[in-house]
């Protein structure tokens, strides 16, 4: 007997049909296209983060980003990502902080400075409720 698969999915640009989860799918097929374009296996996780919290996996997200972070505690693009996440949580204090941490190690990273003046306001006025 042979075994039934059922077909989840055809991706555009995709020979063969997907047989298991869409979303791993996407996340696996991602991580390895960025890891052979950039050689960077920090940017190809924090790249698999980011579509990890896009596709709503925000604890998974989490997880790619410390991945990066184990290995470089102080990795500004890491440090950032998992603050949005954190952002998103409602866990503005933690993202503060990881904002901190990545305007440390770049004070010059625009994208982290606005980040965290947003967690600071979400902040206080969570703290006024």
């Amino acid at each position: 007997m042979l075994v039934h698969l059922e077909i989840q999915a055809m991706l555009p640009g995709h020979l063969f049909p997907v047989w298991e989860n869409v979303r791993e799918h996407l996340k696996r097929t991602y991580f390895e296209l960025q890891l052979q374009l950039q050689g960077r296996e920090d940017m190809a996780l924090i790249n698999a983060g980011i579509l990890s919290a896009d596709l709503g996996n925000l604890d998974e997200a989490v997880a790619f980003f410390d991945r990066v972070l184990e290995k470089a505690p102080n990795h500004p693009g890491a440090c950032f990502t998992k603050g949005l996440a954190y952002y998103q949580m409602g866990k503005f204090k933690e993202a503060i902080e990881l904002f901190d941490r990545a305007l440390e190690a770049a004070p010059n990273f625009q994208e982290a400075q606005q980040a965290r003046r947003m967690a600071a306001i979400a902040l206080s006025g969570k703290e006024e409720e």
